[in-house]
């Protein structure tokens, strides 16, 4: 979701007609990936049930096989828009077509044995093809030329053939995991095409290509990927963030196992908040922070007040997106539910009064497109049996994912300003913790330690964000000194034979 956030920046800047409407396509947007899997979900929902457990198993073999090489084709493919070279974006397609597949078995057999279960061929080809999908989304955007609508546009594109797709063949073949794997083929096509269309003019290639050409465009990848291992193991934990108590969950009881794992579900429905106040915070500072490196004195005080103003207010937004969906999940479970029920009710009250009263947040129609998809994520709350649902648990993991939200809107400031070993460290505690309740308090409070990891996860990532943006001019100069130093851009005119591409 979050790759859409940064190629909205300028796209949705400035004034002009219709400009009231710019925050709702924005957040509309931000979202289109989840419709697709929201629509997916309740598409599997008429199928046997047998299959839902092979479907999901191979969609998040995919997603936590993907993780790392999103971060990797993304930084690549922006810097071929800075460098004017294509070495490393051909020597990452390379490496990554020969790590890619290896890393999906190798999640893919981590996951069985975890889990006690076995993947089939089917299931791992699935995993490569959506995962390989999510790789792409993420270098299509990355490599936005002037035009930052044509990426946004062609992602929303390639996932809307996927999910039509998807639909289609399901009721043509009667059966839902070949007609996912099926519908992946269409949506890589048209990602690698507008990869390519992206790129196409924005680089100038070698007049010759020579086996020598390849062999130093691999070697750039290479020293790309040891520059972003860090950040490439950050994007694990930001899944494990997520998925690792439902891992737990199942390598207890087995997969899938309803009474746990939905109330998981559904109650990290919060983490949205997230998600939309990173989208509203680059598109507000995206500009202010490319200007920042050549301005004057106080044109600089000017742009950190308002990256900071802009700051407080994505905070802000963070918590009254997350009190109004906690409202919306307590309303959701009606009766069932119990004493959390007290709880939620009211903290969900006091996050958007202290938002709206206290960091005196700005409220605008961008917040009607994650409330309004809260409130259809959370149907299935009506829609399961409630009486194997734990309104409880659920509404527990949806305190902890308040904290949660904030780890999510401050992660890709991090990531950004290369703050990438707090971020993992931070982002590590949430499985930790979740871990060392599991093992002393058993599987069924694995809630618990959920709550305390994204707490102590979010206490590290406000700290680090505080710090980091109260000292902007020394951040951007570490960053810009750092950058200059990257050896797979030092070394491009050595092994790639270009020369870099200038207007």
């Amino acid at each position: 979701m979050g790759f859409l956030s940064h190629a909205l920046a300028r796209a949705l800047s400035g004034a002009g007609p219709g400009a009231e409407m710019r925050p709702i396509v924005r957040t509309t947007l931000l979202l289109s990936p989840v419709w697709t899997v929201f629509a997916l979900t309740v598409l599997v929902q008429s199928i046997p049930g047998e299959l839902i457990p092979r479907l999901s198993l191979g969609l998040i073999a995919g997603v936590l096989a993907s993780a790392p090489f999103q971060v990797f084709g993304s930084r690549i493919a922006s810097d071929v828009r800075h460098l004017g070279a294509l070495s490393p974006l051909l020597g990452t397609l390379i490496l990554v077509s020969l790590l890619y597949p290896p890393s999906v078995y190798l999640v893919g057999w981590c996951l069985a044995l975890f889990l006690r279960t076995q993947l089939s061929p089917e299931e791992l080809r699935l995993a490569g093809l959506v995962g390989a999908s999510y790789t792409l989304s993420c270098m299509v955007e990355a490599s936005r030329e002037e035009d930052e609508w044509r990426p946004v546009a062609q992602v929303v594109v390639a996932w809307s053939v996927f999910l039509a797709a998807s639909i289609l063949i399901g009721w043509i073949v009667r059966d839902t995991l070949l007609a996912v794997e099926l519908a992946s083929l269409p949506t890589l096509s048209v990602l690698a095409v507008s990869l390519a269309l992206n790129v196409r003019g924005r680089a100038v290639p070698p007049r010759e290509p020579s086996l020598g050409y390849v062999i130093g465009s691999v070697i750039v990848a290479v020293a790309a990927l040891l520059d972003l291992l860090i950040l490439m193991i950050s994007s694990v934990a930001y899944y494990l963030a997520v998925f690792f108590d439902k891992l737990l969950i199942w390598s207890e009881y087995g997969f899938p196992y309803p009474p746990l794992d939905v109330p998981s579900l559904l109650g990290m429905l919060p983490l949205m908040a997230g998600t939309f106040a990173s989208g509203c915070f680059w598109a507000s500072v995206g500009d202010d922070l490319s200007r920042a490196y050549e301005a004057g004195r106080d044109e600089f005080r000017k742009i950190r007040r308002r990256v900071r103003s802009e700051f407080r207010r994505g905070v802000g937004l963070t918590l009254l997106l997350s009190g109004a969906i906690l409202i919306e999940l307590t309303l959701a479970v009606g009766p069932h539910a119990g004493w959390m029920g007290y709880i939620s009710g009211p903290l969900g009250a006091s996050l958007i009064a202290l938002a709206v009263w206290g960091l005196r947040t700005r409220v605008g129609l961008e917040v009607a497109p994650p409330l309004a998809g809260t409130a259809a994520l959370s149907l299935p709350a009506w829609g399961w049996e409630v009486s194997r649902v734990s309104a409880d648990l659920m509404l527990l993991y949806s305190l902890g994912s308040v904290p949660g939200a904030l780890v999510v809107y401050i992660y890709s400031q991090l990531a950004a300003f290369r703050r990438e070993e707090e971020a993992t460290a931070a982002l590590f505690l949430v499985p930790l913790l979740e871990l060392l309740v599991a093992r002393w308090w058993g599987v069924d409070r694995v809630a618990v330690g959920y709550l305390l990891g994204s707490g102590a996860s979010a206490a590290v990532h406000l700290l680090t964000a505080v710090r980091m943006w109260g000292n902007l001019r020394e951040e951007l100069y570490r960053v810009l000194s750092y950058s200059s130093h990257l050896s797979y851009v030092v070394e491009v005119p050595r092994y790639g034979g270009e020369k870099p591409w200038s207007k």
